[in-house]
């Protein structure tokens, strides 16, 4: 086994669980984020999308998502 690489911190989190000696480090190599984009001109689906996520964010669907995906320190941005 290497001594040391990167992925995404739910993943080494996991990954941690399962190796003794183990330790993630605080420290952050890269951040990446998912956004949504639509197409110039198109007000009605950047409405809907606006109005998903929005919704999606504040009933808890999207904290249930990450959940379900191990994501469960992961933070809901947002901005």
């Amino acid at each position: 086994m290497p001594d040391a690489f990167a992925l995404s911190r739910d993943q080494l989190n996991k990954m941690a669980q399962k190796i003794p000696g183990t330790r993630v480090l605080d420290e952050t190599f890269k951040k990446t984020v998912t956004a949504v984009a639509v197409p110039l001109g198109r007000s009605q689906a950047l409405a809907f999308v606006t109005t998903f996520m929005t919704d999606a964010r504040t009933n808890g669907t999207l904290r249930k998502a990450y959940d379900n995906n191990g994501l469960k320190d992961a933070p809901i941005r947002t901005e």
